[in-house]
């Protein structure tokens, strides 16, 4: 019996659409604890998962850009920064990206809702 193969392409749709079936594993919406201001953000991971749930999020297709296996940019409004494991990436209202480290962010931000695909 032949084994059926699933191309490339193929393959990446059947991860989206099971993806979209489920929470975000990544994107969340957080409330900065001093000002009250609601944002989304996620943390970074080097996976394929990750950099999938990045394509699909609003803006950050063309703010966070792999260079190489393993290193990720972030392009800010002011500056193009280097994203290390752990790192949030936090989308304004205003759809613009910045990078927070996790210890600053776990100490400013509180989750609110885990956002629905």
């Amino acid at each position: 019996m032949a084994q059926k193969t699933i191309g490339k392409w193929s393959l990446l749709s059947f991860i989206r659409n099971l993806k979209m079936t489920k929470k975000s594993e990544y994107i969340h919406k957080y409330v900065n604890r001093e000002k009250g201001v609601k944002v989304e953000a996620a943390r970074f991971e080097d996976t394929f998962l990750f950099y999938l749930e990045m394509q699909e999020w609003e803006g950050a297709s063309k703010a966070v850009s792999m260079k190489t296996p393993g290193e990720y940019s972030l392009f800010t409004p002011t500056e193009v920064v280097t994203l290390l494991e752990g790192d949030y990436i936090i989308r304004t209202k205003k759809g613009s990206f910045y990078k927070c480290p996790p210890e600053i962010f776990t100490k400013k931000f509180e989750l609110i809702e885990r956002k629905l695909k």
